[in-house]
């Protein structure tokens, strides 16, 4: 295994499991255990640097000439820009989103090697039925946010109205419909990026590459759930801005499991 080989498995590592510490400890309200999702962050920060660095030594260029290069480099500055903004302005919670998004760019990038990766012939099958396993855990879960948010949107407009109706009466306040939601995204993201990352290792191993044109639907529908829990964690969005673009990111995610599949 060559130098490079093993800085990328290491760099990559790091940030999946900063990702996961990072979900761990908003889901558990732990706060301080996003510490640890900063260390790890930070350290695959420094693994890469050596990555990009020693590339550039043994090719004698740029390594960021390639438009696969450049986004795993992007990957790469918003970490580091993540970590400042952590250290300066206490967004502590930025490592819920942005370590999973880097997972992702570096994945789809193929800036990596299929090797970074490689899994036996054999798990194929396991693997694919496992991505599909996963994916729909994180479109179940985005099913329940998206039923809070059109809930919250009725119970709103049965308060505001004054008009209650007996089917209405039944919903549940307002608060609890903001709590289902939110919980519901925080395990519906981490999920669907699974599922995206399992997806790309499979092709890479399938057809050595990480990243086919047709899940580029795919990226759109977990961007915007990103955008929808960053604009929860980051902005402090609540109530009917929050529930429709909840609403918006799902429809995303259910034209992208029933309508592309028929393209």
């Amino acid at each position: 295994m060559n130098a490079e080989l093993l800085l990328a498995r290491l760099a990559l590592g790091l940030y999946a499991a900063g990702a996961v510490v990072a979900f761990a400890a908003v889901l558990a309200r732990r706060p301080p255990l996003l510490r640890g999702a900063h260390w790890l962050a930070a350290a695959g920060l420094v693994v890469q640097f050596v990555e990009f660095a020693l590339a550039a030594g043994i090719e004698r260029r740029c390594p960021l000439i390639l438009g696969s290069e450049r986004i795993a480099f992007l990957g790469w500055g918003a970490i580091l820009l993540y970590l400042l903004a952590a250290y300066r302005y206490r967004l502590d919670v930025l490592a819920v989103l942005i370590l999973p998004l880097a997972v992702v760019l570096i994945l789809i990038s193929n800036f990596l090697p299929p090797d970074v990766v490689r899994v036996p012939t054999g798990l194929y099958a396991g693997m694919r039925y496992f991505h599909i396993g996963v994916a729909t855990l994180g479109s179940i879960a985005l099913f329940l946010a998206f039923g809070a948010a059109v809930a919250y949107l009725m119970q709103e407009r049965r308060l505001k109205g004054k008009r209650p109706s007996r089917f209405l009466l039944r919903l549940p306040p307002l608060a609890r419909c903001e709590e289902v939601g939110h919980r519901a995204l925080l395990w519906g993201f981490p999920l669907l990026t699974l599922a995206i990352g399992i997806g790309a290792v499979y092709s890479a191993n399938v057809s050595d590459r990480y990243w086919v044109p047709r899940e580029t639907s795919s990226l759109l529908a977990w961007s915007l759930v990103a955008v929808v829990l960053f604009a929860r964690l980051v902005s402090g969005w609540r109530g009917r801005k929050a529930s429709y673009l909840t609403i918006l990111a799902f429809t995303a995610i259910l034209v992208r499991m029933v309508v592309v599949p028929l393209l």
